[in-house]
């Protein structure tokens, strides 16, 4: 399911990263399930988590953040505790604007700082060859050391753009949010139902993708 994500893409990352992406899975399920009027019980023991306020790395968690992660939580688990109806969905969508942009936002920050990381990691990559080069090795090394370093190139270059498509999706998530919070009621809850569970789909899909 959605809410369960493979941490081995947040490797390099902040624990906190993680985090973000579970409220924010668990926000676009339980909305899917209350459309379809589906009230069983959820698991919360991941929203259940604090989110530690500081700098991690590249990655700044605020207090902004912090608050909008805590309210996001308690609105997920809130929605399920008082057996939220169907017609309470554009209440839940209201709520929970200002925290999705907010973390979808971190999420974002997060992903482009590792396409930098990335960037420094090339730049590694260049001098530890150009240093190499200096050595005294046949033309045949110097050919495989080229290869090499191309090979490894080429390679960061392909998760680079991963990580960007990656961005951009959660781009197109948080601008349909924001469409979908401007038109909460002016559009049929079917089409609301329809638009979450791609939402939720996509946010899914975008994590595995880099399994």
């Amino acid at each position: 399911s959605a809410i369960n994500c493979d941490c081995r893409l947040f490797a390099t990352a902040d624990k906190s990263t993680t985090k973000v992406y579970r409220a924010l899975a668990a926000y676009f399920k339980s909305l899917g399930d209350i459309s379809v009027g589906n009230l069983s019980t959820y698991d919360t023991k991941s929203l259940s988590e604090a989110l530690t306020e500081g700098k991690f790395g590249r990655l700044t968690i605020d207090k902004n953040t912090v608050t909008a992660y805590s309210a996001l939580g308690r609105l997920v688990m809130q929605a399920f505790t008082d057996g939220y109806r169907k017609q309470k969905i554009r209440d839940v969508i209201e709520a929970g604007n200002p925290s999705i942009q907010t973390l979808l936002g971190v999420f974002r920050t997060s992903i482009e700082n590792l396409v930098m990381e990335l960037d420094f990691e090339k730049e590694r990559h260049f001098a530890l060859s150009s240093e190499l080069l200096m050595e005294k090795m046949t033309g045949f090394d110097k050919v495989n050391l080229a290869k090499n370093y191309y090979k490894q190139i080429d390679e960061i270059s392909v998760k680079q753009l991963q990580l960007r498509t990656f961005s951009k999706g959660l781009q197109t998530i948080a601008e349909g949010h924001q469409k979908l919070f401007d038109n909460r009621n002016k559009i049929k809850l079917k089409e609301i139902r329809a638009i979450l569970g791609e939402y939720s789909a996509e946010l899914q899909d975008l994590v595995l993708d880099f399994k």
